[in-house]
């Protein structure tokens, strides 16, 4: 049985590990604090479902990565159990891959995305959190390629659907 190990988002979203630096600060005379990111995104997943936070912080994206990276090993085992030269989908008229082709073109480099990424989530020094955002979201789109330019949030990870 193939495990997912990418991130799994809806077909008309994208799936996104940002890192945002600095702090929204309220003001010190009248204590008003615009919004920040998170904010609008849960502002926004109110009227679009394709819009969500995940995860709010680094300790459950490093909980859910160490998840996805122990079925991703324990797939690898379970392929190795197999006959490395028979084939991976012996029912299948259309792969003729075989299971070591399979563990060596897709499971092992999968594998090293999810540890690199990890890694990438571990050494953040600004605010991490995971979330979707749908394609239709024009503002929170536009937000997060002004505040990436203007340096204040770089993105750690993306995946279209």
């Amino acid at each position: 049985m193939k495990t997912r190990t990418g991130f799994v988002s809806n077909s008309s979203s994208s799936s996104f590990i940002l890192e945002v630096y600095g702090h929204n600060k309220p003001c010190p005379h009248c204590h008003h604090k615009d919004p920040d990111l998170q904010d609008m995104i849960d502002i926004h997943n109110r009227s679009n479902d394709d819009t969500d936070m995940v995860h709010y912080n680094k300790k459950d994206i490093l909980e859910d990565l160490g998840q996805r990276i122990h079925q991703a090993e324990r797939e690898i085992q379970d392929c190795m159990l197999r006959g490395q030269g028979e084939l991976m989908y012996p029912r299948s008229n259309w792969s003729t891959q075989t299971v070591k082709e399979h563990v060596e073109k897709t499971l092992k480099p999968s594998l090293q995305e999810l540890v690199d990424l990890r890694d990438k989530v571990n050494q953040a020094k600004g605010i991490v959190f995971e979330c979707k955002i749908s394609y239709h979201d024009d503002i929170l789109n536009d937000l997060i390629k002004e505040m990436e330019a203007g340096s204040r949030l770089k993105i750690l990870y993306k995946e279209n659907e």
